[in-house]
């Protein structure tokens, strides 16, 4: 694969992952190097039989063009592939792709103490959270994580929108409500004392390895988790 092809890969992949819309009628080309311009635009019409009404110079030195076409004589959007695969096969085409609206993503958090956090930009969060920054997994279950450690800072304001809450037990009332075997397990479990979630204060151990799971995040406060999202239990 040429430096020119690798080159407008990329650029297609960015405008597939962060496309909005499609653009109607425009569509990227890119010329084989000894390709004509005038003879691929005269090519794409007698293919098509689709007038091209503009050029639109993208990225000369890389001999991308925009080829805009009238939107009212498209094919609808069930052949619209049968398009794209007779323009990538024209002699003098590289490649081909529909263009797109995009919109440029900055997951770049709020978070005040953000930027004291260069872990997180070293192991490139700032890239997954392009995709997600937790809550559902793509099968639309809840993100719950289960955490060993000596208990935590429950009130902590990083902390406690992101605890896992069982909502079939009454907190504090030393009953099993839901019949598990746990009393008060609201939000853990204490195996230490053998009853519920006590620890109010927790530890700092405890409250720091929370705060790196999923402290929530964006929230203009604290820290950021590597899970924005999340239920801790």
């Amino acid at each position: 694969m040429n430096k020119h092809f690798q080159l407008l890969a990329l650029l297609l992949l960015a405008h597939t992952a962060f496309a909005q819309s499609k653009k109607p009628g425009e569509i990227l080309i890119q010329l084989e190097r000894s390709a004509n311009l005038r003879d691929v635009v005269r090519a794409v019409e007698q293919a098509t039989t689709l007038p091209v009404t503009e050029v639109e110079p993208t990225a000369v030195r890389w001999s991308i063009y925009n080829l805009h076409l009238d939107p009212s004589m498209l094919p609808d959007e069930s052949t619209s592939d049968q398009l794209m695969r007779t323009l990538r096969g024209l002699p003098g085409i590289a490649a081909a792709q529909w263009n797109h609206e995009v919109e440029e993503r900055d997951v770049t958090p709020n978070d005040a103490l953000w930027i004291e956090q260069r872990d997180m930009s070293l192991i490139g969060l700032k890239t997954a959270w392009e995709n997600t920054t937790g809550g559902l997994t793509p099968a639309g279950d809840t993100i719950v994580v289960a955490v060993l450690e000596k208990g935590i800072q429950k009130d902590h304001p990083d902390l406690a929108p992101n605890l896992w809450r069982n909502y079939g037990e009454i907190p504090d009332n030393n009953i099993d409500d839901d019949n598990n075997g746990y009393i008060d397990d609201f939000i853990g479990w204490d195996a230490g004392t053998g009853q519920g979630d006590g620890n109010g204060n927790g530890s700092s151990h405890g409250t720091s390895v929370c705060g790196i799971i999923g402290a929530k995040g964006n929230d203009s406060w604290g820290v950021a988790g590597v899970n924005w999202n999340v239920q801790m239990m």
